[in-house]
């Protein structure tokens, strides 16, 4: 990028319904400022290619097929992979699945739909230059309305 010596490159960023702005202003020989909004995106490097990767995750779903929230859907940009693990409250494993796009109904490995319940996911990236990594739990609930 040293082509662009005392020039400003600005880049301007749509993900969803989010902007983002971020500025950089590069020299021919360093990164003078880096400014942008901090809203769980990486940025894996200033360079002539900015990948970024998001994951916004649900923490609750209702998978009683009634059309609404019936799926644990984590929006992630579609490209990179992900190994996505559950675990239950005794730490068993009860599901897992290697995908660009996660998308899971509540059920385990073999099938069976799980009990109602909090359980503890691990998203590890399995691909890229700076793999992310990210923990949390989910809760199932079933609204038998």
């Amino acid at each position: 990028m040293s082509h662009l010596k005392h020039s400003v490159l600005i880049i301007s960023l749509l993900l969803g319904t989010i902007n983002v702005f971020t500025q950089v202003i590069i020299t021919a020989d360093k990164t003078e400022s880096l400014d942008s909004m901090n809203i769980g995106f990486v940025i894996n490097q200033v360079s002539d290619t900015i990948t970024i990767d998001s994951l916004d995750v649900p923490n609750v779903f209702t998978p009683n097929v009634d059309g609404y929230n019936d799926y644990f859907v984590v929006k992630t940009n579609g490209i990179n992979l992900y190994e996505f693990s559950v675990y239950a409250r005794s730490g068993m494993l009860v599901y897992k699945s290697e995908t660009a796009v996660i998308n899971w109904d509540g059920r385990s490995l073999a099938g069976h739909i799980l009990r109602p319940g909090v359980y503890y996911y691990v998203i590890r990236q399995i691909d890229g230059a700076a793999p992310l990594k990210k923990t949390g739990f989910v809760q199932i609930i079933y609204n038998l309305d």
